[in-house]
């Protein structure tokens, strides 16, 4: 689990790195950095729910899919 957990802080990094670099996708040149990007989200209607409802739906999958299979016998 530990180069799990370094693969993962090297791809947070970069993300960082991207968004203070100010690359975006085209149409979210708007949203801010950080935490202060989920109000915004919530403020674009429809459209912003909808993009805040697929990242939970993707975190709730995620999770789900990586638990410990104790009846496998393989270690998540």
């Amino acid at each position: 689990t530990e180069i799990k957990h370094g693969r993962v802080a090297m791809l947070a990094v970069d993300r960082y790195l991207t968004t203070a670099a100010s690359i975006r996708f085209p149409g979210c040149e708007d949203i801010p950095d950080g935490f202060a990007a989920f109000p915004a989200f919530y403020a674009q209607g429809v459209d912003g729910q909808n993009v805040l409802a697929q990242m939970a739906a993707f975190f709730a999958v995620a999770k789900i899919v990586n638990r410990e299979a104790s009846w496998a016998g393989v270690e998540a």
